[in-house]
């Protein structure tokens, strides 16, 4: 319980900010294939890439209707060591991700299902009288599809009309 409110309010805490939060606080999470598995990653943006983000949590969720359930989560608050993401390093679920890390895997991904992915964390930052640390939240929409017997791919799903444009994820 006590790791669910810990995600939840690093999730909900930015979003009390309103207009005081940067115009950046919202980025882009990537997710690949490595070897038949998904691999979650923070994009890079118009910054610089080689910045790194402290993460805090990783949570992705099953999507039917306005439903969501959680079905992955990472909780790196009580991490022996912070744990570093840049672009093009990835995390996979029930991959090693160092001691203290708390691990939540209910089901691993599979093709038909709609899924929301976030990751929460700070990234450093130069703006004057701030701590020098700005709140990141990398989101992605994406589904699943079999190609081939052997192959599945990713299919990232657009924002359209104010919500997620699920009708890609269609056969």
């Amino acid at each position: 319980m006590k790791r669910t409110t810990t995600l939840l309010a690093g999730l909900l805490l930015p979003l009390a900010g309103g207009c005081a939060q940067p115009s950046d606080l919202y980025q882009r999470a990537t997710v690949v294939m490595v070897d038949e598995q998904i691999c979650v990653s923070v994009a890079g943006d118009s910054g610089d890439r080689s910045r790194s983000t402290r993460v805090a949590g990783v949570t992705l969720s099953r999507v039917s209707g306005d439903r969501t359930e959680a079905v992955w989560e990472l909780d790196f608050t009580g991490a022996d060591e912070p744990f570093f993401l840049v672009p093009g390093k990835c995390l996979r679920p029930g991959a090693p991700h160092g001691d203290g890390v708390v691990e939540v895997l209910l089901e691993t991904p599979v093709t038909g299902v709609h899924y929301a992915l976030s990751i929460m964390g700070t990234v450093p930052t130069d703006e004057p009288g701030g701590d020098g640390l700005a709140t990141r939240l990398y989101r992605e929409n994406f589904c699943l599809k079999q190609q081939t017997t052997s192959v599945t791919s990713i299919v990232p799903v657009p924002w359209g009309a104010g919500r997620p444009q699920w009708e890609v994820c269609a056969d």
